[in-house]
């Protein structure tokens, strides 16, 4: 049985499960989807196999783990919370799991690279990113090739670490990249999202920041440059759920040719 969701889209009422059931499939009528271009994309509302065609090569600097684990770890799930039908189905479906460690204290000499090369194929991906406590680190994923992938990314960020995020869609110009960013901030952490869309036929990103305790700060950065038959699409959510947390957010899209589509929905809920 489908779940009924709230009746307004206000994100008040931000409806979110882990269960792909709970969501009906994407048309133009709701609020999450009408600007997506649907015909592109029906593949994705239902599950498919994973073609594996996809590849994650990790360079790291010392005091930064990357392995491969599966979905009985204890960090899977932790920031991720599915607020739409594509980002229940990849989190249901997804296999392996690559988790990246920030261990405490480590303050990373250089950069994390996460180079993400796509080959033909439906795919699903499934990142966690923790930066453990007092630790300060910068991950760089880099998205090249022609694939067709949905994907969770998860960020948890505990007390006192600060992370940097830069996401960088390169795809050829075939690939469909949709993903979901979630990232959980503890106490007094620092945590700073920047996304970089130039490539691709269609590239949805959806970045969630919430705070688990006061003195958190969130900085949500992107730019785009869409082409001719290009579709970038960028939702943003932050949740205030505790007092003494501050969040900044500035995106800048560019458009050349007629054809050229970006869309930015940026919801911010300050509670009580």
């Amino acid at each position: 049985m489908t779940a009924l969701l709230p009746a307004t889209s206000s994100p008040a009422e931000r409806f979110t499960s882990a269960d792909p059931a709970d969501f009906p499939t994407p048309d133009s009528s709701q609020e999450d989807w009408r600007f997506s271009p649907l015909t592109k994309l029906r593949g994705f509302f239902e599950p498919y196999p994973n073609a594996g065609t996809n590849t994650a090569n990790v360079e790291a600097p010392h005091g930064v783990s990357a392995t491969i684990v599966g979905r009985d770890h204890p960090l899977f799930g932790v920031a991720a919370r599915p607020a739409d039908k594509v980002a229940a189905l990849a989190m249901a479906n997804v296999e392996g799991v690559l988790l990246i460690e920030v261990d405490t204290e480590v303050k990373a000499e250089r950069a994390v690279v996460v180079e993400v090369t796509g080959k033909p194929g439906e795919n699903y991906g499934h990142v966690v990113v923790h930066a453990s406590r007092f630790s300060d680190a910068t991950v760089v994923f880099r998205h090249t090739g022609d694939t067709h992938v949905a994907a969770n990314v998860e960020f948890v960020v505990d007390e006192g670490a600060a992370l940097s995020v830069v996401t960088l869609q390169e795809w050829d110009a075939d690939a469909i990249h949709l993903s979901a960013h979630s990232a959980v901030l503890g106490r007094d952490a620092n945590f700073k999202h920047v996304n970089v869309t130039l490539g691709g036929s269609i590239v949805r990103l959806v970045p969630t920041v919430r705070f688990d305790a006061p003195g958190g700060r969130a900085e949500l950065l992107g730019v785009s440059f869409a082409g001719d038959a290009q579709h970038f699409e960028s939702r943003l959510f932050v949740d205030h759920s505790v007092p003494d947390c501050t969040s900044d957010v500035l995106y800048k899209n560019a458009l050349i040719g007629d054809s050229a589509r970006t869309v930015w929905i940026g919801d911010v809920r300050i509670r009580p």
